[in-house]
């Protein structure tokens, strides 16, 4: 079989032009003979299948490419030869395709992007794995979608200029084809990278918004759509999805894909994200804690009890089913909610907020703050270190618990004498936990009180939203 490509390049419009012919010659044999007695076929001399002649290109880089086809048009043939034509020239920097990047399947992802950890959590924030949880799993755990999404986060760690893939999300549901859609194209915009999918599926354009849409037909039939550079419009998926009151079921239902677990008190309000009778989100709205640094800086004095309880409510979960991560669902939950609680101020105080700060997206104002309590829960926990437990890892309970049942009673004692011993951990225990120091005498209220004090030390975002009257 002999492949001839011509392809001409002009730097100033970046122009390509491809010819695409496959010539064969099938050798006559007594079989091939027959065939060619009783249908008519020639045999023994060279034919031709023009598969694209004078195709005619004009990329950009940056660009969202999406071809599309029935199978066996060449739509693998077309991604293979722009993936030769962009990698020989600067502007398309490094083109790295899906089928070469290879992914250990015991990687903690975490550990396989990035050089340091606010690097490895800003990818994985891109990609929509932004939940702790999903930080220290193996990649082997993951669902299919999250895998795509994975491996679309290393190849940009790894300096991917231009992505290629070729049969795109062909082994996902459609539904999850559609986010992952969504994700990838947000996430190659955010970074400036150009993105070449081929897909048979022709049901992904609204998601993917592609600045060149190419649909290959049979024979030498290909049809080139430039389409009209607009700014990036929300998810398809989320026109079905509609923001209702909420029970404490839907909560129950989600609340196993919240990294933070245990009871949550006070609840005020509950509301969820539906579609088609499935709740895929869910935002809770708790009374507000009495003493919080971020409200103080903000106002500039402590807001007492009454206007407090009068006035005021936080958001203490905001809680999105997996599949759905990275279409902006978690800032819908937050921006259609913030009116319908009926209090004047909604507040919030939030970890993943860094790296993912979609409170800020939602209209909330971002309050930077040092809490001092915060900073006292630090240094308390440094005592862990005498007694074997790491207190990088103290928000963990059961970690906690593991290590605590392996101390003997002396040791048991000595660490709750000394934690008690602190302001801060009295504080909490006291005034957040309202518990007694006889009960700390249990290992699991010690281990609460440990788990809780880590919580208090970890750096928190302050956000804050004052109902306007119209």
């Amino acid at each position: 079989m002999l492949v001839k490509i011509r392809l001409r390049f002009k730097e100033p419009k970046k122009i390509f032009r491809f010819d695409k012919v496959f010539k064969e010659k099938t050798e006559p044999s007594e079989r091939t003979i027959c065939v060619s007695e009783a249908f008519g076929i020639e045999v023994g001399v060279e034919r031709e299948e023009i598969i694209y002649q004078d195709l005619t290109l004009d990329i950009e880089p940056k660009d969202v490419i999406y071809i599309t086809g029935d199978s066996g048009t060449g739509k693998s043939t077309l991604l293979k030869d722009l993936a030769e034509a962009l990698s020989r020239y600067q502007i398309f920097g490094k083109v790295l395709q899906e089928k070469d990047v290879e992914i250990d399947q015991d990687c903690v992802l975490v550990e396989g992007l990035g050089s340091t950890l606010e690097e490895a959590i800003k990818y994985l924030s891109l990609a929509g794995l932004n939940d702790a949880t999903l930080f220290v799993r193996r990649y082997r755990d993951l669902s299919e979608g999250q895998k795509y999404r994975f491996k679309i986060a290393k190849m940009l760690s790894i300096g991917a200029d231009t992505l290629i893939f070729d049969e795109f999300c062909s082994l996902l549901d459609r539904e999850t084809a559609k986010v992952v859609a969504y994700c990838v194209q947000k996430m190659v915009r955010a970074v400036g990278a150009t993105l070449i999918i081929a897909t048979a599926h022709k049901d992904l354009f609204e998601d993917l918004q592609p600045d060149i849409y190419i649909v290959k037909g049979f024979g030498k039939d290909i049809q080139v759509k430039y389409c009209e550079a607009d700014k990036v419009r929300p998810c398809s998926i989320l026109r079905e999805v509609e923001i209702k009151e909420g029970t404490i079921e839907d909560l129950h239902s989600l609340e196993a894909y919240h990294y933070r677990g245990g009871r949550l008190f006070n609840i005020r309000r509950i509301y969820k994200a539906e579609l088609r009778g499935e709740t895929i989100g869910v935002i809770v709205y708790s009374t507000p804690v009495y003493s919080c640094a971020g409200r103080t800086k903000y106002f500039g004095r402590r807001i007492d009890v009454e206007e407090l309880n009068r006035d005021f409510i936080t958001i203490s979960r905001v809680i999105v089913h997996p599949k759905y991560r990275g279409i902006g669902l978690g800032v819908k939950l937050v921006k259609e909610t913030l009116e319908k609680t009926g209090y004047r101020f909604v507040e919030a105080l939030a970890v993943m907020a860094r790296y993912n700060p979609f409170f800020k997206k939602a209209g909330m104002v971002e309050v930077p703050y040092t809490s001092t309590l915060s900073l006292k829960c630090r240094e308390a926990l440094k005592m862990l270190a005498d007694y074997g437990i790491d207190p990088r890892l103290a928000a963990s309970k059961l970690y906690i618990t593991k290590k605590l049942q392996n101390l003997n009673q002396d040791q048991i004692e000595d660490l709750t004498s000394r934690i008690l011993n602190q302001h801060s951990t009295r504080y909490i225990l006291n005034l957040i936990l309202r518990k007694s120091e006889q009960s700390v005498k249990q290992i699991d209220s010690l281990a609460t009180l440990i788990q809780k004090t880590a919580i208090i030390a970890q750096s928190k975002l302050y956000y804050i939203w004052e109902h306007k009257k119209k």
